[in-house]
């Protein structure tokens, strides 16, 4: 069963079901399923007296369901729910000519579709090929349902929008990008032609750190904040240079490059005492440098600056040396001071102060010998 690729696509799309589901259903779902889509009428008029007919159950018939006149006239007559269809000449059952229209949609083999759908390869043929009766279904549904259905999804794909603080690159499968800069609003497009490729040129904030090495060889570790933004009339030339994640590619190795090459011309203290200078410098190489590639810094700023453990180190030693010093200085002047007190208090009282001390001295020891159970006393007399 040749089938055509627009045909297939067509009634796998308005299918949407797989064979286990169609032969789960009850006839009473086939037949809404077919009314809704318009394979059925789901309004029929009486030939006799023009009324609306209305729809009867009955078990006795074969798909159980027939159009009857609302005046119940003798001269009216009934009609069956396949009348003015596809069907009306048709002894199937509705689940079998749905499974058969799906089989022939998924270009089952004649043997296949009689088996999974029950009839014999005769009407297989008779539908598929001798009275065409798949395709003329298709060709009705096409027509009725899928072509308004078909046109509106062109439509809508015809249109983009493009938001606030957004600009958008059209990319042409035959010409490429586009020169031009489409601004906010919702614009129009060629369909599987043409693609839009949105940027945001609202400024956005990132954080690069680095280390480098100063004018007195320190290591140092710089943390800067950069607020930055794609030039919108460079937009064409960053996406087909760079591409949409430009801020990626490009500011963390210019950024790496300003900072080793500025901070390279400041020693250690001047990077302290100079903050201030190093920002601005580093910003304004910084801003000259990304505006080659399109990029707008619109703020540049040292959040953090660290010296390395080896740096920290020395100056941990260095200011442990001086407090030492200091320390050394101030105990000696104490010496002296004190020794020019008490050269000055022996020539003015005597030699009384020191045989006080040497009168607690020999107390202290006598108490400390007392307590020593290996020192034996002696009376003077013996």
């Amino acid at each position: 069963m040749q089938l055509s690729l627009v045909e297939t696509t067509l009634w796998l799309d308005i299918l949407k079901l797989h064979m286990i589901d169609l032969c789960a259903l009850s006839e009473e779902e086939v037949l809404r399923f077919f009314v809704g889509q318009r394979l059925l009428k789901n309004k029929m008029n009486c030939d006799k007296c023009g009324k609306t007919m209305r729809i009867n159950k009955r078990a006795k018939l074969s798909d159980r369901i027939w159009w009857s006149c609302k005046q119940n006239r003798k001269q009216c007559t009934n009609k069956s729910i396949r009348s003015c269809s596809f069907f009306a000449n048709s002894h199937l059952k509705f689940s079998q000519l749905l499974l058969l229209l799906y089989v022939w949609a998924k270009n089952y083999s004649n043997m296949q579709a009689a088996y999974e759908t029950g009839i014999s390869e005769r009407h297989v043929v008779d539908w598929c090929f001798k009275k065409h009766g798949c395709r003329k279904i298709v060709w009705t549904t096409r027509s009725d349902w899928y072509w308004p259905r078909y046109c509106g999804c062109i439509t809508q794909s015809a249109l983009y929008n493009v938001e606030g603080g957004q600009r958008a690159v059209i990319f042409d499968r035959f010409s490429g990008v586009k020169a031009g800069v489409i601004g906010e609003g919702t614009h129009f497009l060629i369909p599987a032609i043409q693609r839009p490729i949105i940027f945001d040129i609202r400024s956005t904030p990132r954080t690069i750190t680095t280390i480098t090495g100063s004018k007195d060889l320190q290591n140092v570790s710089i943390t800067l904040r950069i607020l930055h933004r794609p030039e919108p009339s460079k937009l064409p030339n960053i996406y087909l240079n760079i591409g949409q994640d430009y801020a990626e590619r490009v500011l963390p190795s210019i950024t790496n490059e300003i900072l080793k090459a500025v901070v390279a011309q400041f020693d250690a203290h001047e990077m302290i005492t100079q903050r201030e200078d190093v920002s601005n410098r580093v910003s304004l190489e910084l801003a000259e440098r990304a505006k080659q590639f399109g990029i707008l810094l619109d703020d540049i700023s040292i959040t953090h600056l660290k010296w390395l453990n080896r740096t920290e180190k020395a100056r941990y030693l260095v200011e442990k040396a001086e407090q030492m010093k200091l320390a050394a200085i101030t105990t000696a002047e104490g010496d002296a001071q004190a020794s020019k007190l008490l050269a000055k208090a022996f020539s003015e009282v005597g030699d009384g102060l020191i045989e006080l001390r040497k009168i607690e001295a020999a107390e202290e020891i006598a108490e400390l010998m007392a307590k020593n159970k290996n020192v034996t006393y002696c009376r003077k007399e013996t």
